[in-house]
């Protein structure tokens, strides 16, 4: 994500880099930088071994820079968000057509 914003008559680029860390709940993570897509496009998949209750939390980390005539610095600290679902897994019945 970057962004240009006037600072007290100076002009600052500002350039923030996410790092999503997807818990699934069922002992498997997965660590991107990618934000994902709604279906059937997302690069974000999980399948789930069986049915059951889950709890998938998603923790962001925030990391970024920003230049000012050039100089370009990082800026100190860190973001962290976390968001958590509460999902139910179903099996789904198979059946052969023909």
């Amino acid at each position: 994500v970057t962004k240009r914003v006037e600072i007290l008559g100076e002009v600052v680029n500002v350039k923030l880099k996410p790092i999503f860390t997807w818990h699934y709940g069922d002992g498997t993570f997965f660590v991107t930088r990618k934000v994902g897509a709604p279906f059937p496009d997302g690069e974000i998949r999980h399948t789930y071994s069986k049915p059951g209750h889950y709890l998938i939390e998603l923790i962001t980390n925030w990391s970024g820079e920003f230049t000012i005539a050039g100089v370009t610095s990082p800026i100190p600290g860190r973001i962290t968000t976390v968001s958590v679902l509460p999902i139910s897994i179903v099996a789904a019945p198979i059946r052969f057509m023909n």
